[in-house]
């Protein structure tokens, strides 16, 4: 169906500039397409790999006056645990399943040559490996989220037939049998978040917040 849409409207396109402007015709309509397509994939890049890099998520600003407002109250511990448990409890695994089909879904359309099982174990172990370099330094989190897309990019270029929507379509169809194995990945990615939260929050009970680690660095907040 989607390939069938691109299809006419490339005629369209096609016998458009064939009207207007014979001489470039013959290439115009895929130059439209590769730069709107490429520049829309850098934006969904730019901001998918920012929002998966970063260590602290969540900002429910309003909940944080809150809470540092009022330190003192007998309820407090249990906001707290409360609040925890939504972000991480709840949250933050869709978060992860959302992270994992976007891999995945970049990885069905740009590595052609790779079956659909192993796709989804290298999508989930980006994810996790993103994660992870997210509590040494946000800059290698985002160097590492933004290379592998991009490269991919890089690489399917070259290839004359890269974009293969009924190969896309197979692999989706196809997932349904791999649901528990997608599970187990998305549940590993999790267990892995909860124990980096948990070394984090000894380690600031420890050191304080001010104080430079393996988990933290003065310039981490510097943009690239």
């Amino acid at each position: 169906m989607a390939q069938e849409i691109v299809q006419n409207l490339s005629l369209s396109l096609d016998s458009l500039f064939s009207t207007i402007a014979p001489q470039i015709s013959s290439s115009f309509t895929e130059f439209i397409i590769f730069t709107l397509g490429i520049a829309l994939y850098g934006i969904i890049i730019y901001n998918f790999y920012r929002f998966v890099a970063k260590r602290d998520i969540f900002h429910f600003e309003f909940i944080e006056k809150h809470r540092i407002s009022k330190p003192q109250k007998a309820h407090s511990k249990f906001f707290n645990f409360s609040l925890s448990l939504l972000k991480y409890g709840i949250i933050f695994p869709i978060l992860v399943f959302f992270w994992f089909v976007g891999f995945s879904l970049i990885l069905f359309f740009l590595a052609k040559s790779i079956d659909t099982e192993l796709i989804l174990l290298i999508s989930i172990t980006i994810v996790s490996s993103i994660r992870i370099t997210s509590y040494y330094t946000e800059n290698l989190s985002r160097e590492l989220a933004k290379t592998i897309p991009l490269t991919l990019l890089g690489i399917a270029l070259f290839d004359p037939g890269f974009f293969s929507f009924e190969l896309v379509w197979q692999r989706i169809d196809a997932v349904g049998v791999f649901v528990p194995k997608m599970i187990a990945y998305v549940f590993f990615t999790i267990i892995v978040e909860w124990i980096l939260r948990i070394l984090l929050f000894a380690k600031r009970k420890v050191f304080g917040r001010g104080q430079i680690t393996l988990w933290s660095y003065k310039k981490e907040e510097l943009t690239e």
